[in-house]
């Protein structure tokens, strides 16, 4: 597929998307979520007039990345027609070899399919209520690594987590992350102890409720709201 193909078939599954001709599978909206974090993120590690590139650049591999997260249902016929995930793909590959990763062309392609899963990612959620979508914004708001800024984003997606818990209780907890050491942690302890044991340290909470509540905190990312950084991209 030439790349302005990849450009009209963007395009279409665009217009689809805003006449409401095609509603996308929550599945489709995650695939689209991680990418257009992944592109938001790259081109905000960068240098401000390196930024498209560094993005385009990394767009093969935020690919592969955001499939392996949401796993391979995400093409077969019992979620989606395949269109988003096939076009999502074919952008990868296409901007695989370095002279088009840094080409003016390739930078158009990455800023249209970052619209693109921005678009389709927000139909997850589309309106945020305002608490949610100030904790999110808060926590996007610092992205350093310093002891400071770690502790910010903790807080921050704690307090989602426990809000989403008592004011959103019919939204699906991910699975735990056994790369994240709190969700190891409240696993283990969950395990040991029984769904009905207290937490030490909290009153009247069991083990299942706070993992629960930790495993919302997860979802933090996925609350559509402005990325600082991102102007140029």
């Amino acid at each position: 597929m030439a790349i302005g193909d990849l450009h009209q078939a963007l395009a279409a599954l665009s217009e689809d998307l805003a006449a409401g001709r095609w509603a996308p599978h929550p599945t489709e909206c995650e695939l689209a979520s991680y990418v257009a974090v992944g592109l938001q993120t790259a081109a905000a590690g960068a240098q401000p007039e390196d930024s498209e590139r560094t993005a385009t650049r990394a767009l093969p591999e935020i690919i592969r990345s955001a499939l392996r997260e949401v796993g391979p249902d995400v093409a077969t016929p019992a979620v989606t027609d395949g269109r988003w995930a096939a076009v999502v793909v074919r952008c990868a590959a296409l901007v695989e070899p370095e002279r088009v990763a840094g080409s003016e062309e390739g930078h158009r392609l990455a800023v249209q399919l970052l619209k693109a899963c921005v678009d389709v990612a927000a139909t997850l959620q589309e309106t945020p209520c305002a608490i949610c979508y100030r904790f999110a914004l808060g926590w996007h708001a610092v992205p350093g690594g310093d002891p400071a800024s770690t502790v910010s984003r903790g807080s921050a997606a704690a307090l989602f987590g426990l809000h989403v818990q008592s004011a959103h209780p019919e939204t699906p907890a991910p699975n735990p992350d056994f790369e994240c050491p709190d969700c190891c942690h409240f696993v283990s302890y969950v395990e040991r102890s029984g769904d009905d044991v207290e937490v030490e340290g909290a009153c009247d909470v069991s083990g299942a409720t706070v993992l629960e509540q930790h495993l919302y905190s997860h979802l933090i990312h996925r609350v559509p709201v402005p990325r600082p950084g991102t102007a140029r991209l």
